[in-house]
C-alpha cells in the first residue's frame, strides 16, 4: 500500500465530525478546502519548480540514447508549459489532491521524478533523466507548505461550520 503524501493528526475525528454534521458537510468542506489560497500556493510552486528543471543538464541528468550513443537534450518534444499546466488541485470523495499529468501529458512522472522514457510515436530514441525519488515538483512544493495545509483544512472547517451555523 502506498504511504500517504502528506499525513496528519485529527484527520480521522475531522471525517467522523464530517459525516455526524449531516448530508453535504464533506462537499462543502472539499469544495472549501480545495478554493483555498493555499493549494493555489502550492500549485503555482509545483509549476516554477517543474519549470526550473526544463533544459538544465546538469542538473536534471537527462540524456538521449540513439543507437548505443549518449547525447544531451533539454526536454521532451512537446512545450514545457504543457506540463506545468497540467498541475492542478482536484477535489473528488476521498479528499482533496494536488496531482499532475493528464492524457495529453503523459511524460509528467518521468519530468518530475526521472527514470527512463521509452520510445514512443515519433520518438525513436530512449530518454533518461536521473530518478529522484522525493521529486523535484510536486512533493516538494507539497513538502514546504505542510504546516499551511493544516491550517488551511482548520479554517474550511471554521467556515463549513459557520455555513451549517455550527459552533466550536
Amino acid at each position: 500500500m502506498a504511504k500517504p503524501l502528506v499525513k496528519m493528526e485529527g484527520f480521522r475525528e475531522l471525517d467522523k465530525a464530517l459525516r455526524a454534521a449531516g448530508e453535504g458537510a464533506e462537499k462543502e468542506f472539499r469544495a472549501e478546502l480545495r478554493s483555498s489560497p493555499v493549494m493555489n500556493m502550492i500549485v503555482r510552486d509545483a509549476r516554477t519548480r517543474l519549470e526550473a528543471t526544463y533544459g538544465k543538464h546538469e542538473n536534471t541528468g537527462i540524456r538521449r540514447v540513439t543507437r548505443g550513443k549518449t547525447s544531451a537534450t533539454s526536454r521532451p518534444s512537446r512545450s514545457k508549459g504543457t506540463a506545468a499546466a497540467s498541475i492542478r488541485v482536484l477535489a473528488n470523495s476521498r479528499g482533496v489532491s494536488i496531482v499532475g499529468g493528464k492524457a495529453k501529458v503523459p511524460y509528467f512522472g518521468w519530468l518530475d521524478f526521472g527514470g527512463d522514457l521509452k520510445p514512443s510515436g515519433g520518438r525513436k530514441n530512449m530518454q533518461k533523466r536521473k530518478f529522484i525519488k522525493s521529486g523535484r515538483a510536486l512533493y516538494p512544493a507539497i513538502n514546504e507548505y505542510r504546516p499551511y495545509i493544516a491550517r488551511a483544512a482548520e479554517q474550511a472547517m471554521q467556515n463549513n461550520n459557520q455555513k451549517a451555523g455550527l459552533h466550536g
